[in-house]
């Protein structure tokens, strides 16, 4: 009778049986299994929170990347609108030489005046509508010489002249200005330079040194006279 009592409380082997409870010493796996998980998970409420900067931090990356593209496409298009413009006005140019041609022409005809009055019109327009892309003809006779926008073809020699100057256009130039100030030359301007004399520059500095020592030297002859 002992012996079926003690087989129905051990199992097999001498360990309790899946009905009986846990002795003192023994380990719980699964509740050991179960704060395993939880330690490797960590927090439920930071481990959100990891991944709400995670995706801030790669919206702002996104965004930041974005905003360069949208910038880098925008000065694309302004340096492409600019190129196509410069090209057309190329082609355009040697339209309004040939109006400037006409308007040389010198005639007593009132009807050639009247013409002449008309292509007058039409180039004033052309150059309006460039000037609103800031484009406009350069060089005038007298004008400094700038290599930067200008070409020489010859060069005559000026007594009067102390500088290198524009002695003669023979064919205008043309530049569109940008808003860093650096013209962008569209044609360069064939001039003639007029070149000073050898000599005449030093001539005039030492012309300018003596009137100033001139001047200089009347005011103690009038106050000595004082």
């Amino acid at each position: 009778m002992n012996t079926e009592q003690n087989e129905h409380h051990e199992g097999q082997f001498g360990k309790p049986d899946e009905h009986s409870e846990p002795v003192d010493g023994q380990v719980d796996e699964t509740a050991e299994q179960s704060q395993q998980s939880q330690s490797d998970s960590g927090d439920p409420l930071d481990q959100a929170r990891r991944e709400i900067q995670e995706l801030k931090d790669q919206w702002t990356r996104e965004r930041a990347e974005f905003v360069n593209y949208r910038k880098r496409t925008q000065d694309e298009m302004a340096r492409s609108r600019v190129f196509a413009v410069m090209n057309f006005v190329k082609g355009l140019i040697p339209v309004i030489d040939n109006l400037e041609l006409v308007l040389r022409s010198k005639s007593d005809n009132p009807e050639v005046q009247n013409f002449v009055t008309g292509v007058e019109m039409i180039r004033n327009e052309f150059l309006s509508v460039l000037s609103r892309e800031n484009i406009k003809p350069v060089v005038e006779p007298g004008d400094a010489f700038d290599p930067n926008y200008m070409e020489a073809l010859d060069l005559a020699e000026d007594p009067s002249a102390t500088k290198d100057t524009v002695k003669q256009v023979y064919e205008k130039g043309w530049i569109r200005e940008n808003d860093e100030g650096n013209p962008q030359v569209i044609r360069p301007a064939r001039v003639q330079v007029a070149k000073a004399a050898p000599g005449a520059n030093r001539a005039a500095a030492e012309a300018g040194a003596g009137a100033d020592s001139h001047g200089a030297t009347e005011p103690s002859g009038e106050q000595t006279g004082a």
